[in-house]
């Protein structure tokens, strides 16, 4: 049998790819209910001269606003400082079922200098099928 990653996961957009200069950038939370496991992908291009870039995953048990969120411990990969030439993909992994239902990431950048980088959730162990891909998450092509 043919195995459809597209058909078996969800994949939500969590920081959008672009250049990163602020203290701190926050993405709504992810909705995580009905799935046992997450990845979070963190995918970053050439840093400049300086930059940094550190990123925290945090919890919250209602959508709320910024304040109903804690950062889970644990969940922070190595921060991102500048080398010339270098791309660095981060894949982090949670067990949802010892989670809060809504996950968000957040980044820590020195406010200055730029790091472009890229977040994306993959919600995986769905507890019902089938389900629907977010709007924006379509499948681009199959070969």
């Amino acid at each position: 049998m043919k195995y459809n990653l597209d058909r078996n996961a969800k994949f939500v957009s969590m920081l959008v790819p672009f250049a990163h200069l602020a203290a701190a950038t926050t993405h709504t939370g992810i909705d995580t209910r009905g799935y046992d496991e997450m990845s979070i992908l963190y995918h970053t291009g050439v840093a400049g001269a300086t930059a940094e870039s550190q990123l925290s995953v945090w919890e919250s048990a209602s959508q709320g606003t910024e304040a109903s969120y804690a950062s889970i411990a644990g969940l922070t990969p190595t921060q991102v400082t500048a080398t010339a030439g270098t791309n660095t993909v981060g894949v982090l992994r949670m067990d949802l079922r010892k989670r809060k239902r809504y996950i968000r990431v957040k980044n820590v950048g020195d406010g200055t200098n730029a790091v472009t980088f890229g977040v994306a959730g993959v919600l995986t162990g769905a507890k019902t099928a089938p389900f629907a891909q977010p709007t924006g998450a379509t499948v681009i092509g199959s070969v």
